[in-house]
Parts: structure tokens; sequence; C-alpha cells
């Protein structure tokens, strides 16, 4: 820095400024004109003294408040540096109410993952048990109500395979219409039950279950069959004993 001006030097300046300005007209020229305008130069060159001064008496007082003397390379490096620094911070905007919302959201769902995942690692009992408490309305489980939802659940079932089996009856032709092609015994009635007739010619015989027979009754069924067997055998050696008989007296007569 260059070195500072005393006050003597700033009034020594001013007033060659002056005179070199001014310079033969004092007296030279008595007029009003030329007296405005010594006044006017004189003024100016006070004013730029003035304001040497206080630009000197600030750097005076910047230094005494600093470290009592001239700031060093290193100090004015690390001021400059301290001051890029701060362009290089992130503009930190306040958020908007959008990224508010969209932030909740965010958290909610992974909430939701982290409840999720914690009910899955329960027994199946526990979790059971948790689902059937989240449910809003209980309605009890009662014998009508059963056979209510079964005949619902009945209807809703034909209602689906008679519109699939109409769906599939669309793409066949006439004949295979007529033969079932492409449906199964329960689609064709469910969809032609006109086809479907009894058969009065039908057989109507009625079978009996035949009644089961112990072990010892079939053992005494068997005896009783041996001893007839016998029976019959000697009757039948008798007859043929006296046909032979018969035969040979024949033979003398």
């Amino acid at each position: 820095m260059p070195p500072k001006k005393s006050k003597k030097n700033v009034e020594k300046d001013r007033a060659k400024t002056v005179e070199d300005k001014t310079f033969g007209l004092k007296n030279k020229n008595k007029s009003k004109k030329v007296q405005q305008f010594v006044q006017r130069v004189e003024k100016q060159a006070t004013d730029q003294a003035n304001n040497k001064r206080s630009a000197g008496g600030g750097g005076s007082a910047h230094e005494a408040g600093g470290t009592g003397g001239k700031l060093t390379k290193k100090q004015m490096l690390a001021a400059r540096m301290e001051e890029l620094s701060l362009f290089a911070q992130p503009v930190v905007d306040k958020p908007k109410k959008a990224d508010e919302e969209a932030a909740a959201r965010k958290k909610a769902e992974e909430e939701a993952e982290l409840e999720r995942l914690r009910i899955l690692s329960l027994p199946v009992e526990d979790q059971i048990e948790t689902e059937r408490a989240k449910l809003k309305t209980r309605t009890p489980v009662t014998i009508d109500a059963f056979l209510a939802w079964r005949t619902t659940k009945r209807a809703e079932r034909a209602a689906r395979e008679k519109v699939a089996a109409a769906e599939r009856l669309k793409g066949l032709s006439k004949a295979e219409r007529s033969r079932g092609g492409g449906l199964t015994g329960r689609e064709l009635f469910t969809a032609h039950q006109e086809l479907f007739e009894d058969d009065e010619e039908a057989d109507q015989e009625v079978y009996v279950p035949r009644e089961t027979v112990s072990d010892s009754e079939e053992e005494e069924g068997a005896e009783a069959g041996a001893g007839e067997g016998g029976s019959g055998e000697g009757k039948d050696d008798g007859d043929d004993s006296d046909a032979e008989g018969a035969g040979d007296a024949s033979l003398f007569s």
C-alpha cells in the first residue's frame, strides 16, 4: 500500500491545484466572473482534499482495528477465500407444499411396508388375528346366513359358467354345437337343458345290497353241502348196480 499522506501534504496539493488552475487570474482581472471561477476551483480542490483525508482516516481506523499494522498477503488471501466460500454454499429454498405432501406420502408408504414385513414375520395364527382386527364390519355367521351365501355363490358360478359356455359356442359350427363339441357335460347341461330328456324305458330295476354272512355260517353251509353230495353219490351207485344186474339177467332169458 502507498504511504499515507499527512495533512500538511494534502493542503500543499490543494494549494498547488488551485494555483495551477487560476494562474494569473487573480491579479490580471478583478471581474466578478473571474472571481466566481476562482472560488469554484478552490471549492473543488478543498472537496477533493477532504475526500482524500476521509479515505486516509478510514484506512487508519481499519488498520488500527485489525492487527495494528498492514494486512499481509496471507491474510488478504484468507479473507478472499472466505468471501468465495460464501458463493459455493448451496441455496436452501423453503420447501414447497407439494414437496411436503410427497415427503409425507413417502414416509407413510415406508411405514406401511415396515408394518407389512412385521406381520409376515409373525406366526400364521397371529397374522390371521391381525387381519381380523382390521375388519370394520363383522357379521356373525349363522346357518341361515351361510345357506344364503352358498345359494348366492352357486347362482353366480352358474351364471359365469353359462356365459363361458356361450362364448365357446360362438366359435363352433352348427353340427359341433349339436354334438356339444368343446363343452363338458356340465356346461352343456347348463347351456342347453332342453337337449336332455328322461328315457321312459330306462332300467327301473332296484338293486338291493347282499347281506353279509359270517364265517361260521359259511362253514356250516359248506358242511351241509358236502353231506348232501355224499348221499347222492351212494344212491347213484346203487342205481347203477341194479341196472347192471338187470342187464345180466336179460342175457339168460
